[in-house]
This record gives structure tokens, C-alpha cells and sequence, in this order.
């Protein structure tokens, strides 16, 4: 996946006119602030309902099946982050391959 997210920085990058460079590490660092604010809404939002209670039957029953099922557990959680990243990997792709087909001319 990083080398996607590099490589999409710097294909979007290569669309400005001037300061290509500047408009890729620009959106590199755009792309780090959107991540840090999302996983910090996440996070402030699982505090709130963690402090309220609202999360304490949930929690109970993800114990329940961690102790009964560790390594399935485990698989789910590691099938998730699979999925998660493949596709984020995917949205890389294809953002490299619209600019490249349709804004910058490679021949």
C-alpha cells in the first residue's frame, strides 16, 4: 500500500502546472491530517460511548467469544485489516491510473 500512497502523491502532484513537487508533498501531508482526524473522531467517539456505558454489552460479548474463540478472533480481525487495506490499496490504483490515462500524457 505505501508505495501506492507515495506514487499517488506524486501523480497527483504532476497535474499543477508549477510546483509539481510542492503540490505532491502538499498532498501527502493533506492525506497524514485527514487520517490523524479521522482516527481521532473515532477515537473521541469510542471514549464518549465507552465513559456513558453504552459500549459495556458489546464489550462483554466480544469477551465471551474472545475466550471461547481466540484463533477465530484473530482470523476475523486479520480478514478485516485485509480487506480494509486491500481496499484502500485499490482506491491508489485506480487514482494512479485515472491521472495517468486521462491528465498526464506518458507516450
Amino acid at each position: 500500500m505505501t508505495p501506492l500512497q507515495y506514487y499517488c502523491c506524486i501523480s497527483i502532484g504532476q497535474t499543477a502546472k508549477k510546483n509539481r513537487i510542492l503540490l505532491a508533498i502538499g498532498v501527502y501531508y493533506l492525506y497524514g491530517v485527514a487520517l490523524q482526524i479521522i482516527s481521532t473522531i473515532f477515537t473521541i467517539f469510542a471514549t464518549i460511548l465507552g465513559s456513558i456505558g453504552a459500549l459495556n454489552c458489546i464489550i462483554n460479548l466480544v469477551n465471551n467469544f474472545i475466550m471461547a474463540n481466540p484463533m477465530l478472533f484473530t482470523h476475523i480481525i486479520l480478514w478485516i485489516i485485509i480487506i480494509v487495506l486491500a481496499g484502500i490499496t485499490s482506491l491508489f490504483y485506480m487514482i494512479n491510473i485515472k491521472i495517468m490515462n486521462n491528465r498526464l500524457n506518458l507516450e
